[in-house]
């Protein structure tokens, strides 16, 4: 719970070429005065699983679940 309350603090904004930009660490720190620590622990171990050969098949609603 703590981890994903972390992570709904960070704010992303839409950029040019219809790209999603997110908040800086350094500006979530100013904004919110404290380190996003734990939510960087998470995403960063979910890079390493993905490039480790961990596939994430279903990322949000707008991916159909597949019935095997």
């Amino acid at each position: 719970m703590t981890v994903a309350r972390e992570g709904q603090l960070r704010l992303f904004e839409t950029v040019k070429g219809n790209k999603t930009e997110v908040e800086s660490k350094d500006a979530m720190k100013e904004r919110v005065k404290k380190s996003p620590d734990l939510y960087d622990w998470f995403a960063i171990g979910v890079e390493l699983a993905r490039r480790l050969g961990f596939r994430i098949e279903r990322i949000g609603r707008e991916v159909p679940i597949q019935q095997t």
